[in-house]
């Protein structure tokens, strides 16, 4: 009777197999299309940031600028990227960073949580592309920085893999 048993489940259990190693050959394609049109818009620019939030001292931040400026030029779709205003750009990028602290009582530590609201414009004034963003991290640095990448992210350049 245990041999039937095992004979009844042979076919099935072949069966898996064959649909498992079936299924494995199938070529699987990774794309993104990018969220605006980069052939229109080949230039950006960034400019400074304002800075605002209970964290932080309010200003506009060239060295936050600069940094998503950086991580722009290493991963979005447009051809150029500058920080200077008198180059000229299809688009400009405003970026609003407000970092606020929270105390954490019960662990004795501070958290920092960064909002960044962005708008991609035309030089015309219309609007392209606008959202918002957040991190929180217990280094205020990294709060920034993981929230400007998140506007990188944004514009990552179109693929197909």
């Amino acid at each position: 009777m245990f041999s039937r048993q095992r004979r009844a489940k042979l076919p099935f259990f072949l069966l898996a197999i064959l649909a498992a190693g079936l299924s494995a050959c199938q070529p699987v394609t990774l794309s993104h299309e990018g969220r605006i049109d980069f052939v229109q818009y080949r230039s950006v620019y960034v400019e400074p940031i304002a800075l605002s939030g209970d964290a932080v001292f309010p200003d506009l931040d060239s060295a936050t600028q600069l940094y998503l400026v950086n991580e722009l030029r290493a991963i979005s779709g447009f051809k150029a990227i500058n920080g200077v205003d008198t180059l000229a750009s299809d688009a400009i990028l405003i970026v609003d960073l407000r970092v606020d602290a929270f105390d954490d009582f019960s662990r004795a530590e501070i958290e920092y949580r960064a909002v960044a609201d962005f708008q991609l414009i035309r030089h015309s004034g219309g609007l392209i592309a606008s959202g918002e963003v957040s991190s929180t991290n217990r280094d205020i640095l990294e709060a920034q920085e993981d929230a400007l990448d998140e506007i990188a992210l944004y514009f990552l350049k179109p693929y197909r893999i």
